[in-house]
């Protein structure tokens, strides 16, 4: 609200307890520097992944179950994802109605992370509330949960997938982002690709016509992207936004 950061003072801020070593955050999850991930806040529908909805311990952190040796964690709108250092993808929180933990079922919630199945090899993972992406090893790039517009970006007009299915038409992909209806990858080329509902732009091909398939966003040169609501930025070569 118009404060200097000169106004701003510690007393504003406060430690989290018992997180220590910490090397990642994604919403109110911490992946530690030995593997594990710890949650804290609201818990009614399994935020935490600890295998309850209890609220009584909500003002501390609890370690996720079933989720060691992490490597990237990511987490939206009480949804959250770990990818594993073996490759797997497991997920857990508030919503699976439509597919979202990408483990083959629509339960409307998962009080333990679930495995997303027939995901062995990623490296990173992003999500919405109501889908989420994996890239892996080989640079392919796989989505699951919500379909709407085509966010999936597979071509396929089913509303949803309980399972991952393949982006089609996009190869060596280096980054991933996910907005709240649409979807983006970056290239080894250096070019950005984005699929799903367009109406305000979010695509970047210069119109506001949904894509079921990936469509070239218009800049080069790009070297990493961010998405979120229904808005997408890209950091270029020489450093503009």
């Amino acid at each position: 609200k118009g404060l200097l950061s000169s106004d701003l003072v510690m007393a504003d801020l406060v430690k989290v307890t018992g997180i220590a070593n910490a090397i990642f955050i994604a919403g109110s999850c911490a992946l530690l520097a030995d593997g594990s991930v710890w949650c804290w806040g609201d818990n009614s529908r399994g935020q935490r992944g600890d295998g309850s909805t209890s609220t009584s311990e909500n003002l501390v952190p609890t370690r996720v179950l079933h989720v060691t040796n992490a490597t990237f964690l990511s987490s939206a709108s009480g949804n959250s994802c770990a990818v594993l250092m073996e490759g797997e993808v497991k997920c857990w929180g508030s919503d699976n109605d439509n597919g979202q933990h990408g483990d083959g079922s629509s339960t409307s919630y998962n009080l333990a992370p679930d495995t997303v199945f027939n995901i062995t090899s990623a490296i990173k993972v992003a999500q919405s509330w109501g889908h989420t992406c994996a890239l892996l090893f080989d640079r392919s790039m796989w989505c699951w949960g919500v379909n709407w517009d085509g966010r999936l970006g597979n071509s396929f007009e089913s509303s949803q997938s309980n399972t991952p299915v393949r982006v089609s038409g996009v190869n060596n992909v280096t980054d991933i982002a996910v907005g709240s209806s649409h979807t983006c990858a970056l290239t080894h080329e250096a070019s950005v690709w984005c699929w799903g509902t367009n109406s305000w732009g979010a695509l970047g091909d210069g119109s506001t016509n949904s894509s079921r398939i990936p469509s070239r966003v218009n800049i080069t040169a790009a070297k990493s992207i961010a998405a979120a609501g229904d808005r997408t930025c890209a950091v270029l070569m020489d450093s503009t936004v």
